[in-house]
């Protein structure tokens, strides 16, 4: 699904990570009252005998504008900068998630986030 306006990647080792991140995530976007779809994605071709094999991916792709309550904006700067770290401190276990903006779809998105990503 390319129509999506932020994309946070999660890599984790497990199935049980996974379901905690869906669950607490989701639960984080849900409360800032943001529309998004969750997808999961197995790669069982990694190499299983690393210790920082992380085989399954977990994308929360928020939806484009029209979808989302006249807040989005204001809601996606507080959770980029005020609710993400706690988050990754609380979850450790998560490990670190990548954030992609869909520049290509919405390209105004550079001006609108610039700020956000220092």
């Amino acid at each position: 699904m390319n129509y999506f306006m932020i994309r946070f990647t999660f890599h984790l080792p497990n199935q049980d990570s996974m379901d905690i991140a869906r669950k607490e995530f989701g639960g984080l976007l849900r409360k800032l009252n943001l529309k998004y779809r969750s997808v999961n994605d197995f790669d069982g071709y990694q190499c299983s005998s690393r210790s920082d094999s992380r085989p399954w991916e977990l994308d929360f792709l928020i939806l484009p504008p029209e979808y989302q309550q006249d807040t989005c904006w204001e809601a996606l700067r507080l959770l980029s900068e005020s609710y993400l770290k706690p988050f990754q401190d609380a979850h450790p276990e998560l490990g670190d998630v990548t954030i992609y903006r869909n520049l290509h779809n919405f390209p105004f998105l550079t001006q609108l986030t610039s700020d956000w990503w220092k």
